[in-house]
């Protein structure tokens, strides 16, 4: 790999500054690595054993040398695809989209619905004769496709601030009723589009929503991953890196002057306090109120800290003899009204005997996952996949779960706005406070955030920022 390779000028700064990053995730490792690549001396402490943050691949619990997800489990393609640029950088292979030729099943109210795609679905909910005749896609577009829209004109045009005190101003709840969804519309929009909405359709902004429809949502392109799991990529940037990165390294407290940072940082029973010209955080804010900040940071910036919202994700993975779901002519997907609301074939790509069933849980519901034993989990997800895939328990070989919510290092799954607080909180998010720049995908660009597309977005801006002050004007 050359100097070229990377996004930022490659002017040898001189002297080289000294950076200490904040988080081996996807956004502190591509800040790592563009920062080395313009010849700063630069230092990546990581709490955990691993690179890779929330891109967390699994495979040792599993048998035949299946691997599934536990973090980003797709990436979403856009322009620029900063992800595939990096898979080009380090030659990773991806895997293409997953086949869609199978059916999905839809759940709701005890009823069991196999989707063909051929014909309009029965639903046994209390649509609007309209909405049962526009149908799911319909639907998405009449109350949700305009103000996407809207927001992609606005923020092409640079005038994203009007747009967004008119959608940050109510929930997705109320913009859907005020859009005329019927409340049972509502409730199956919120399951159908899973990945947007963590804590259900009421807490949370509109526009923070509607943000991530842009990508998420069916008016997009299929998602893809990498060959071997999608942490291939972290630790492949991690390997460029070398022995800049420091594991088990937790990050206590951030001190800040005019003329230098200083991280005191905790590996094992060693505390010590590191010296640099810069920092670059990229914890999450779940995580970083915890940590001793001396000076503090300005008032704006403590309140987003303290008050950003992080979405509760539980996830259990059960391994199967066999992967019935094909023996059906099923892809293993189910959206359902169930407190696991999502299942998918966690290994689809994955040509074996035996598979992996993922069952996806939010808000209210992975919390009480969360406060489960490890079996209890897994018997709690094994029933509810036996209600949606009847007959199937004894088929089944065992269990692992993820709760992000416990993870000390993330504290959380995705970055999430009530209302209101995109306004007030957003603009603050990314902003330098004097030494300490951030990154991670809540400071990413509005239609990129909570995802690998925006952490690295992030890292490579925050990088910029630091490389910028580092030249004699």
């Amino acid at each position: 790999m050359s100097a070229g390779d990377g996004f930022l000028l490659m002017k040898q700064p001189s002297p080289p500054r000294k950076i200490i990053v904040l988080g081996a995730g996807l956004s502190g490792l591509v800040g790592a690595y563009e920062l080395m690549q313009a010849g700063h001396e630069v230092t990546v402490f990581e709490a955990r054993m691993r690179p890779g943050g929330r891109v967390q691949t699994w495979a040792d619990p599993f048998a035949d040398g299946l691997y599934t997800e536990a973090g980003a489990a797709g990436i979403i393609p856009v322009e620029p695809d900063l992800v595939l640029r990096y898979t080009r950088i380090f030659n990773l292979a991806l895997a293409g989209p997953e086949p869609r030729e199978f059916p999905f099943i839809h759940y709701f109210r005890g009823t069991r619905i196999i989707d063909y795609g051929a014909s309009p679905i029965s639903w046994p909910l209390d649509l609007s004769p309209e909405e049962r005749s526009l149908g799911l896609l319909g639907m998405r577009t009449r109350y949700i496709k305009p103000a996407v829209d809207e927001i992609v004109r606005a923020h092409a045009d640079g005038a994203i601030g009007d747009v967004m005190a008119k959608y940050d101003a109510i929930s997705f709840h109320e913009f859907l009723a005020r859009a005329g969804a019927s409340p049972d519309a509502i409730r199956l929009l919120a399951v159908e589009d899973w990945d947007l909405v963590g804590e259900e359709t009421d807490p949370q902004s509109a526009f923070d929503v509607l943000c991530q429809t842009t990508t998420y949502s069916a008016f997009t392109g299929t998602r893809y991953s990498i060959e071997g799991g999608n942490d291939v990529l972290p630790k492949a940037i991690a390997a460029a890196l070398g022995d800049r990165v420091t594991y088990g390294s937790e990050a206590l407290r951030i001190e800040r002057d005019e003329r230098e940072a200083r991280v005191v940082v905790k590996r094992g029973a060693t505390i010590e306090t590191v010296s640099a010209d810069y920092v670059l955080c990229t914890l999450p804010f779940s995580v970083l109120r915890h940590l001793e900040v001396s000076p503090p940071f300005s008032a704006k910036k403590r309140q987003a800290i303290n008050d950003l919202s992080y979405a509760s994700i539980s996830r259990v993975f059960l391994q199967f003899s066999r992967r019935f779901w094909r023996d059906e002519g099923l892809s293993g997907y189910a959206f359902t009204d169930l407190p696991a609301s999502f299942f998918w074939d966690g290994a689809a790509r994955q040509r074996r005997t035996r598979g992996i069933l993922q069952a996806f849980t939010m808000g209210e519901h992975a919390r009480r996952i969360a406060a489960m034993s490890e079996p209890e989990r897994v018997l709690f997800a094994l029933e509810q996949a036996e209600r949606v895939y009847p007959g199937i328990a004894s088929l089944c070989e065992g269990g692992v779960s993820k709760c992000w919510d416990l993870d000390p290092y993330s504290l959380g799954g995705f970055s999430w706005f009530k209302p209101g607080e995109m306004k007030s909180m957003y603009p603050d998010i990314g902003k330098p406070e004097g030494r300490v720049h951030f990154a991670g995908e809540h400071t990413s660009s509005l239609l990129l955030r909570n995802s690998a597309q925006g952490a690295i977005e992030s890292g490579i801006r925050a990088a910029r920022e630091i490389d910028e002050l580092s030249h004699p004007r």
